[in-house]
């Protein structure tokens, strides 16, 4: 989506794994969800990107689902995390846009295209859900008990 800067606004699903990920299962109704933040991390006031996955809720609906993507932003060929969820696309966090961004915003939000895609994005939850909760697979126990055919060299 276009906006007056000539930039483009979008959104990332990177921010949920995909089934058969590796970060291991989840409880039941739980999914694993890349939490996407700056801090002001040092005395020099330097701001700095911080990453880390946790377990959230599986959202039940598009209207949840939106709580788990990233905004994103295209400008001059480079995207950029906004370090905003879709939920947060709101003035009081994007006071620079203007009354015409907003307009395009909704118009957005609510083209069959937009919503298509939220469906998308809440079935790739739904089948990390249904990864997440498998039992695993059975391993070979590395203490079982094994005959040997002969005597033991003593050392």
């Amino acid at each position: 989506m276009k906006l007056s800067d000539d930039s483009d606004l979008g959104y990332s699903t990177e921010t949920i794994a995909p089934p058969g990920h590796t970060l291991g299962l989840c409880p039941q109704g739980m999914i694993w969800f890349k939490v996407v933040r700056v801090v002001t991390a040092t005395e020099y006031g330097l701001q700095q990107m911080r990453q880390f996955w946790v377990q959230v809720p599986l959202p039940r609906d598009v209207d949840e689902v939106k709580q788990y993507l990233a905004l994103v932003r295209k400008k001059e060929g480079r995207v950029s995390w906004m370090f905003l969820y879709l939920s947060e696309l709101t003035p009081e966090h994007l006071g620079w846009f203007t009354q015409q961004d907003w307009e395009n915003v909704q118009a957005w939000l609510s083209s069959a295209r937009t919503i298509q895609s939220f469906r998308t994005a809440l079935e790739l939850c739904i089948r990390q859900h249904e990864a997440n909760v498998r039992s695993p697979s059975p391993v070979a126990a590395l203490d079982a008990w094994e005959d040997f055919a002969g005597d033991l060299t003593r050392c």
